[in-house]
């Protein structure tokens, strides 16, 4: 499966044979590495990046790429487990992403079809339209650009639509590439086709690869999109899910160009982008469910087929590739972004908002290593503990997803 990203002019990055030392070795070379790459080498620490593939080939590729403050837990919910304070810092936190991201691209003139615009989140039922509007009320309290509109025209029906201003969506491995080469004019290393194998010694540690190479370094980041070993404060707050994506070719102007995501659990997400004089680009995802249930493909497909014929029954499309990618989500609701142990950080579970949280991470973990104070590092603190009301919350709502996902494609 091909995903609508692939691109070319990636120049291949050489194994690591011999010993080296760096200031901060990185171990993953997806979004959330890169970020912390360029962040750290642009503050003149020397930095080696490892990926035991090639860069920017793992999930990065496989995203649809909205870049949104609003999360895949609701406002209310995060109000409820972490209140009132966190709850705004995390949609704080996505707005502050958004404007990094765009002031990097404007300043390494990076052309990745960055574009400002509103994510509409749409009812399907008055009954979730009310839903929105404690989530709209609740937003707007907090500070933040929304508005409830009944009567709005998106190029399908609907119940309502929430809509929220100003966020964004590019082309992600277009920004990637342009990161990638921003962080070695920054003085970054990068090897591929080297695998981390373990972590040993204290202050320095030693990141040992696979072929008994070793990097000698203050601090490590652990960037892989499953943590690296597995380190001991994130056991039992992550848990993989696959997502299933189509990319459509539509007609100009058929559905309004933008971001949508319904009500339904597991929810749908649609972006529409111009593509050229005759065709729109429209990206259609969702069906989630547990990895471990290992569903035909086909089945999640279908189930998709019908939610589009269901959602634009009058749509003209023409299927340009599908793909599945996976969603590490968060025990409950927030990722974890920081330390596990002294000088070893880790960035991951960014659930369906890796694009937003991979930047949020690399200024994080920039800050902590150079031991600057950031707002938001005890809201994402990986050896924070788990309420029993999130994992309550947050374990309804995964197994709704089940039932309304997995067990409901199974028997088709």
């Amino acid at each position: 499966m091909e995903s609508a990203w692939e691109i070319e002019g990636f120049e291949r990055y050489s194994k690591l044979k011999e010993d080296t030392e760096a200031d901060v070795a990185i171990i993953g070379g997806g979004m959330a590495g890169m970020w912390a790459a360029y962040l750290l080498s642009k503050e003149g620490k020397k930095v080696v990046l490892i990926e035991k593939d090639r860069v920017g080939r793992g999930e990065t590729l496989y995203t649809t790429a909205f870049i949104t403050e609003e999360i895949d837990t609701d406002l209310v919910d995060l109000l409820d487990i972490f209140g009132k304070k966190d709850a705004r810092l995390s949609w704080q936190a996505g707005r502050e992403a958004i404007d990094l991201i765009e002031s990097v691209i404007k300043e390494e003139n990076i052309d990745c079809e960055f574009e400002r615009g509103s994510l509409f989140v749409y009812a399907a039922t008055p009954e979730e339209f009310k839903s929105l509007e404690a989530e709209d009320k609740l937003a707007r309290s907090l500070g933040f650009q929304t508005k409830l509109q009944k009567d709005l025209d998106l190029g399908f029906e609907h119940d309502g639509a929430w809509e929220i201003e100003d966020q964004a969506k590019f082309h992600p491995m277009k920004f990637f590439k342009g990161l990638l080469e921003a962080s070695i004019r920054n003085g970054a290393t990068i090897h591929e086709r080297t695998e981390a194998d373990r972590i040993l010694g204290k202050d320095p540690m030693k990141v040992v690869t696979k072929d008994g190479a070793k990097i000698t370094a203050r601090d490590i980041i652990i960037a892989t999109y499953k943590p690296f070993n597995n380190p001991a404060p994130t056991h039992f707050k992550k848990g993989m899910y696959v997502s299933y994506v189509y990319e459509l070719r539509i007609k100009p102007g058929s559905v309004r160009r933008g971001m949508f995501e319904d009500l339904e659990n597991p929810y749908h997400y649609v972006r529409v982008d111009q593509l050229n004089h005759k065709y729109d680009r429209m990206i259609v995802g969702g069906e989630d469910h547990r990895e471990e249930l290992k569903l035909p493909p086909k089945k999640n497909f279908t189930a998709l087929d019908e939610y589009i014929k269901e959602t634009f029954p009058t749509l003209e499309y023409v299927i340009a590739s599908k793909w599945s990618g996976k969603i590490l989500e968060p025990s409950d609701g927030l990722p974890l972004i920081g330390p596990v142990e002294p000088h070893i950080y880790v960035a991951s579970a960014f659930s369906g908002n890796g694009m937003t949280y991979s930047a949020i991470s690399g200024r994080i973990l920039t800050d902590l290593i150079q031991g600057k104070p950031n707002v938001y590092t005890s809201l994402y603190d990986p050896q924070r503990s788990l309420s029993p009301k999130a994992l309550l919350k947050k374990a309804k709502d995964y197994g709704g997803e089940f039932l309304g996902g997995a067990a409901k494609n199974i028997f088709k």
